[in-house]
C-alpha cells in the first residue's frame, strides 16, 4: 500500500468500524431493552394521556401470556383529533422472536400504540389521549430508547454501506500502477497526469513491468540505457535502451514525454539521481 492509497483505505476501514460499532449498540440496546425502567403509566381501566413529543408506546403485562390478556383501546375523544389523524394498536402476540426482542425480565409484550396521519408512516406521536379497558394492569412504556437504538442501527448500516462502497470503487478502479517516488505519496499516473504527460504513461508501464519480470534494479537499467557511461541518457539512448529490450511500439512523443518528465533539470538528459528520485526499486 502506497502512501496515496491509505487515506482511502484508512476512511474505508472508519465507515465500516463506526457502522458496524452503531450497529452493534443499537441491536444490543433493543436486546436489553428495560420495559420496568421506561414504565410511564400503568393501569387496568381508564383515560391515558400521552407524553407531548413521544414516538408511540409499547404496552407490556406481567400475565403469564400475551393471549391471555384482552384489551379494547380507543380514542378520547372518539372524533378525530385533526384531519387523516387516528389511533392505532398493533398487537404483538404474533411476534418473530418476541423472547429475545420484544418481552423484558417478567414483562410480556401485547403490542403498539400510536398515532396514524398522512404526514407520517411507521409508528407516529400519539397526540390524543385515550381509553384503555383490558383483562389485567398494563403498563404503558415509552419508545423513546427503541426508537433512539433504531435510528442508530440505520445509521450504522449507511456507515456500513458507504464504507463497503468505497472499498468497492477502489476494486473497480485498482490497477497496476508504477509507483515513482514513493516519498511524494502519489503513483506513476498521478504524476504524470499532474504534469499533462499522460501519453508517456503507456512507456514507463512497458518499463516498469519489465524491470518487474527482469528482476533489474533501477542502477541496472539505468546502466543498461546509458550506452556511452558517460552518466546521463539522453532521448537517442533511451529509445535504444527500449528498443534493446522489446519496447519497440512507442511514438516519438511517448518517449519525449518520459524524458521530459525525468528530467526535472532541464538539461535534455536523465541522470541516475533524476532516474532513481522517480522510480522505486
Amino acid at each position: 500500500m502506497n502512501d496515496a492509497s491509505k487515506p482511502v483505505v484508512y476512511s474505508m476501514w472508519a465507515f465500516v468500524g463506526i457502522g458496524l460499532l452503531l450497529m452493534t449498540t443499537s441491536l444490543l440496546s433493543m436486546l436489553i431493552f428495560n420495559a420496568e425502567a421506561n414504565v410511564v403509566e400503568s393501569l387496568e381501566d381508564g383515560t391515558f394521556s400521552p407524553e407531548v413529543d413521544n414516538e408511540g408506546y409499547r404496552i407490556y403485562t406481567t400475565a403469564e401470556s400475551c393471549e391471555d390478556v384482552t384489551i379494547s383501546i380507543t380514542t378520547n375523544p372518539p372524533q378525530k383529533f385533526y384531519a387523516g389523524y387516528d389511533t392505532e394498536f398493533y398487537s404483538g402476540c404474533e411476534k418473530i422472536m418476541r423472547g429475545l426482542f420484544w418481552d423484558s425480565g417478567n414483562q410480556i409484550f401485547i403490542g403498539e400504540i400510536s398515532g396514524t396521519h398522512d404526514d407520517c408512516e411507521g409508528m407516529c406521536e400519539l397526540k390524543s389521549s385515550i381509553v384503555i379497558n383490558a383483562s389485567t394492569e398494563i403498563s404503558i412504556v415509552s419508545r423513546a430508547p427503541i426508537e433512539s437504538a433504531k435510528d442508530n442501527l440505520s445509521l450504522g448500516f449507511i456507515f456500513s454501506m458507504i464504507g463497503a462502497g468505497i472499498f468497492i470503487y477502489t476494486l473497480i478502479n485498482q490497477k497496476e500502477k508504477i509507483v515513482l517516488n514513493p516519498s511524494l505519496g502519489f503513483s506513476l499516473d498521478e504524476q504524470m497526469k499532474s504534469h499533462n504527460l499522460t501519453d508517456g504513461l503507456r512507456c514507463l508501464f512497458k518499463l516498469e513491468a519489465y524491470m518487474k519480470s527482469s528482476n533489474l534494479s533501477v542502477e541496472k537499467i539505468f546502466s543498461d540505457f546509458d550506452l556511452n557511461d558517460d552518466g546521463n541518457i539522453d532521448k537517442e539512448e533511451f529509445k535504444m535502451g527500449l528498443k534493446e529490450i522489446g519496447i519497440e511500439d512507442l511514438s516519438q512523443n511517448e518517449i519525449d514525454e518520459v524524458m521530459s518528465f525525468l528530467d526535472t533539470d532541464n538539461n535534455g538528459t536523465v541522470d541516475l539521481e533524476e532516474f532513481k528520485f522517480y522510480f522505486a526499486k
